[in-house]
């Protein structure tokens, strides 16, 4: 689905995805300090032009690129699988060079979630060696739901977390509190 409006931090910018952004997609993906925890991608530039087509048609399926406010891309991140009980999944977050941007990343996508598309709740599945990961998650409220088995990463566990809208408003000021003190870190 496509979002128009982008979504504006102190630090960054979320916009939507264009199929033009296929090659700095596949850039993050292969890259094998970046997609140790992702499923296989293929390499080909077309076939990720043709998938971005697909998710932008996509009812309820939100796919971000993450810019600086100069607009050098840092990442990805997305909020898809949104049911009719207010529940969204939160994923496709790749962010590299930024812890800051990283975090506002983060917390817009969520803010987007929770303020703009109305959500409840709001989960993520994480490989559970991703520490680093899991660890951001909680940070924000997160809580884990259960271990399940992935389907995209054979022999793999995922931990599936979630966090509620009003556990996510107070954690949140936690967030700009990380904020701060990651500026003269960068």
């Amino acid at each position: 689905m496509i979002y128009n409006t982008n979504l504006l931090g102190d630090f960054s910018i979320l916009r939507h995805v264009h199929p033009e952004d296929a090659e700095f997609i596949l850039s993050l993906r292969l890259n094998p300090e970046t997609s140790k925890f992702l499923h296989s991608t293929d390499p080909s530039i077309e076939k990720q032009k043709s998938w971005i087509k697909e998710q932008q048609l996509r009812q309820g399926d939100y796919y971000f690129i993450i810019e600086d406010k100069a607009g050098v891309s840092f990442g990805t991140v997305g909020l898809y699988n949104i049911d009719a009980g207010k529940r969204a999944e939160f994923g496709r977050w790749i962010c590299v060079n930024s812890a800051v941007i990283a975090i506002e990343s983060f917390m817009l996508v969520h803010d987007f979630g929770f303020e703009a598309l109305g959500l409840e709740k709001i989960f993520s599945r994480i490989v559970v060696e991703n520490n680093r990961v899991i660890s951001a998650h909680e940070r924000f409220g997160y809580r884990k739901i259960k271990e399940i088995s992935s389907e995209s990463l054979p022999g793999q566990i995922l931990l599936e977390l979630e966090v509620e809208k009003e556990r996510y408003a107070q954690k949140r000021k936690t967030g700009r509190e990380l904020l701060k003190q990651r500026l003269g870190k960068n």
